[in-house]
């Protein structure tokens, strides 16, 4: 018994592959080539940062500032012409907004912020010696100096466990 087979014949058109020369110096990789590496963004200076704008949530708050504590400080630090006085103090609104924070005495507001600006001058710092895997900034921890922040998260500090000394003894198992 003989089987035959005919050649199916379908509708379906498909374009031929391209060509490609290759001459001897052509290499040819295992693998696809990596897209390039997207350039990383130059951040400006803090000095030269644009001012970040007010929200009316931030200008309410600067209002009930400066209504509750009747303070040259804070009248002089929000009136500034220290663009980056100008620029800590805005940032600092909006944190204040953002993160819901109340402060009872104009002494803590101040300190406060004296925080919040050296806190933003070490994460920008990190941020202009990072190489692209991480954000450094604003976050709901930016009020908090070191040790309050170790305290309110919890830390415990690692004591080192002192080497076992060395005895003269030889222990057999039987």
């Amino acid at each position: 018994m003989t089987i035959s087979v005919a050649p199916i014949q379908s509708t379906l058109k498909v374009p031929p592959l391209p060509t490609t020369k290759l001459s001897s110096s052509t290499k040819i990789s295992p693998q696809p080539p990596k897209p390039p590496r997207k350039p990383r963004r130059k951040q400006a200076p803090r000095s030269q940062s644009p001012q970040p704008l007010k929200s009316a949530a931030a200008e309410e708050l600067e209002r009930k500032l400066l209504d509750k504590f009747h303070s040259t400080d804070i009248n002089a630090t929000a009136c500034s012409n220290d663009e980056q006085l100008k620029y800590d103090w805005i940032r600092f609104l909006l944190f204040m907004v953002q993160y819901e924070r109340q402060y009872d005495t104009e002494e803590e507001l101040l300190q406060r912020f004296t925080i919040f600006q050296e806190n933003m001058k070490e994460a920008q710092e990190m941020q202009d010696s990072e190489l692209g895997t991480a954000t450094y900034g604003v976050t709901q921890f930016s009020d908090l100096t070191k040790e309050e922040f170790r305290n309110r998260m919890g830390a415990v500090p690692v004591l080192p466990v002192p080497p076992k000394p060395p005895t003269d003894e030889f222990t057999s198992q039987s």
